[in-house]
């Protein structure tokens, strides 16, 4: 059964997070986080047990690995709400609560998120909170990236390097990280199987900027990614820049099973120089939605549906 959102006079948000019969989702988000969410096949909870090294890939079986992390698709419309989690080394934890919308449409994800600032951890989305942000963001290929920081404004249209911005200041998530590009730069080359922590075996590829994207503009020589072996779902991301210094860490860390999916529950965003780091985190999610496509276009005046509690699923 799906589910068919109407449209109030409030503003309400979310990310994607992938979906479909066999499906089991790693954003970054994104969404924010992440980001934007890379679906792969569902597999059950022992893929976290401790595996031998795969083997290593031949040319066609690189390309296969990539290909099919490219094409992986999410089934449908979700919406789910997420904690940011602000670690410093040293100091206070900073909170931020978010919405996400999400979906796929002409063969592109598309994501809305909305980041806001809470007072601590579990606190509610209400009208007394403040909005830091709010995101458009249409994936694959060739992304766009609109940003504004009140609803009233009007969207903007990111250019130049701003995507490689911090969202909010003193957060590691910025935009880029949420686009996740690097998913489709042409030019790589293939590392070689490892293993991440007990999640078991991956493929580990350099993935390099062209010359004159923004990640190249700032200095990022390539972005390490690491994949399933089994799956091809990303499981980490470490950003590279020239001289081999690592910039940033994104990695996954847990996910929970909702209608026979698996779905991202925690990614993670470390900074490997400051030890800083900033958590995402699903609290809750709805799948099985149909949301009407114009609140991707950020010329849209469309206002967002709001979701009764009975939408959502715990994780």
């Amino acid at each position: 059964m799906r589910l068919v959102l109407r449209y109030p006079s409030q503003f309400l948000f979310l990310l994607p997070v992938g979906h479909g019969s066999r499906t089991f989702i790693t954003a970054v988000v994104s969404l924010f986080l992440a980001v934007l969410p890379v679906a792969a096949q569902t597999h059950r909870a022992s893929n976290f047990k401790p595996s031998i090294l795969p083997n290593h890939l031949d040319a066609s079986e690189q390309n296969s690995y990539l290909q099919s992390l490219r094409n992986q698709r999410i089934d449908g419309d979700y919406c789910l709400k997420f904690q940011l989690i602000h670690k410093p080394r040293r100091g206070s934890s900073q909170y931020y609560a978010g919405t996400l919308y999400g979906s796929f449409i002409e063969n592109r994800p598309m994501i809305r998120v909305l980041l806001e600032a809470t007072g601590h951890l579990g606190s509610e989305l209400s009208g007394s909170t403040e909005v830091l942000a709010e995101i458009i963001i249409h994936g694959a290929v060739s992304s766009s990236a609109w940003l504004r920081r009140n609803l009233s404004d009007t969207f903007l249209l990111m250019q130049g390097t701003e995507t490689l911005n911090p969202i909010v200041p003193n957060l590691l998530f910025r935009t880029f990280d949420l686009q996740m590009p690097y998913v489709y730069w042409k030019n790589y080359l293939y590392v070689g199987p490892d293993r991440v922590g007990r999640a078991g075996g991956v493929q580990v590829f350099n993935m390099y900027p062209p010359a004159e994207s923004p990640a190249a503009l700032t200095g990022v020589e390539y972005v390490r990614i690491a994949l399933d072996n089994s799956y091809s779902a990303l499981r980490r991301a470490s950003i590279i820049s020239i001289g081999e210094a690592v910039e940033s860490v994104l990695e996954t860390r847990s996910f929970a099973k909702v209608q026979n999916q698996w779905i991202l529950r925690e990614v993670a965003l470390t900074d490997p120089t400051t030890k800083d780091a900033t958590s995402f985190k699903v609290s809750s999610v709805a799948l099985g939605i149909t949301l009407d496509g114009s609140i991707f276009n950020p010329v849209s005046k469309i206002q967002l549906p709001i979701l009764e509690s009975n939408y959502f699923e715990d994780l």
